[in-house]
């Protein structure tokens, strides 16, 4: 590791030489080096520290790595490359064969199949139409396949697309500009009200589409009757106006508490972050008390996400969740949210 260069080191050096004919330089000179010598030590001392930390980096996207061939990957460099110009019976094999691929075992990389995906290119949609609408097209080979078609449309796609979306919620993949989602804003508002997931960059179209206090009516509607709809959370983030503390308390107290626990924790996340609702604080509360039904039936991550949620909201024990139960029981009928701090709290 190279030593740290400290500021005005090396210019501090060149005056101090250039003067050391003068006595009284000299003797500035002489203070200067033992001040330099002071901060080299302390230099050193600094590195000896950064020298003993384990500075592991996070692992890297592998997106932005070299292409690396996975063992899976034998079975997918098998398929026949289409010809130039394919048609529609020659695409539809070629899909075919893609998808029989993942059929041969597990494929560790998804990397080479959305390539071969793309390699179809635009102008092909209506010969895809039959895969997008299959109920067989799923797991593995559907998450290829929502990747790959934002490279297969044009914007002259967009009429194929608005007719064959809601029975074909599939094309929300080829959704690629808010030009076009505007287009066909009725039909996206359709399938929002199934539980097909948003993919990422539509989430940041289609809070451009509420343009009237009527648009953001049908999306809030949509989001506290869809029991999938906890996903939809991020969109209304973005949406200027949205009174975010209303509608996810709103939406947390239409669920059904028999639901599963780990639907109902998706739902108690945004009331208690936007919304302060003490019900669903308790709710991740008794969520984070370790029992067989926690662990078998919600996440690692959503529970983590809570503990760090209740812990920036809050002064309870959420981290030492042994003697949570006890806690809470002793404490919960008290749990209020105190405005001013900001917090929830004990009632006094």
């Amino acid at each position: 590791m190279k030593k740290l260069l400290l500021p005005g080191f090396v210019l501090v050096l060149a005056l101090a030489g250039c003067c050391s004919g003068d006595e009284a330089l000299e003797k500035r000179n002489a203070e200067l080096e033992k001040r330099i010598a002071v901060l080299e030590m302390q230099n050193e001392q600094i590195l000896s520290q950064l020298r003993r930390i384990d500075l592991r980096l996070p692992p890297v996207d592998s997106r932005y790595l070299p292409y690396q061939p996975s063992p899976s990957d034998a079975r997918f460099l098998k398929i026949k490359p289409l010809p130039p110009n394919p048609g529609d019976e020659q695409i539809a094999a070629y899909v075919r064969a893609i998808a029989g691929a993942f059929a041969g075992g597990h494929v560790s990389s998804l990397e080479l199949p959305v390539r071969l995906l793309r390699k179809i290119g635009p102008g092909h949609l209506k010969a895809l139409l039959p895969v997008l609408k299959s109920r067989n097209t799923r797991g593995a080979f559907r998450v290829c396949l929502g990747e790959a078609l934002p490279f297969l449309v044009t914007p002259q796609d967009t009429p194929f697309i608005k007719a064959n979306l809601p029975e074909t919620p599939m094309l929300f993949h080829a959704v690629t500009s808010a030009e076009a989602a505007r287009a066909m804003k009725r039909e996206i508002f359709w399938v929002l009200r199934s539980a097909m997931p948003v993919p990422p960059r539509l989430q940041a179209i289609i809070p451009r589409l509420v343009e009237t206090p009527g648009d953001l009516k049908t999306l809030e509607d949509i989001y506290c009757t869809n029991p999938a709809g906890a996903h939809l959370t991020p969109i209304f983030v973005a949406i200027p106006g949205c009174d975010l503390k209303r509608l996810t308390v709103r939406a947390w107290k239409a669920q059904d508490p028999r639901r599963a626990s780990a639907a109902l924790l998706q739902w108690a996340i945004p009331a208690v972050r936007y919304g302060h609702d003490v019900d669903a604080c308790k709710y991740l509360l008794k969520s984070l008390i370790p029992s067989r039904r926690t662990a078998s039936e919600i996440s690692v991550y959503r529970l983590a996400e809570a503990q760090k949620l209740l812990g920036n909201l809050s002064d309870f024990p959420v981290q030492d969740r042994a003697r949570l139960a006890d806690w809470y029981a002793k404490n919960q009928a008290r749990i209020v949210f105190d405005k001013k701090s900001g917090k929830f709290t004990l009632k006094k």
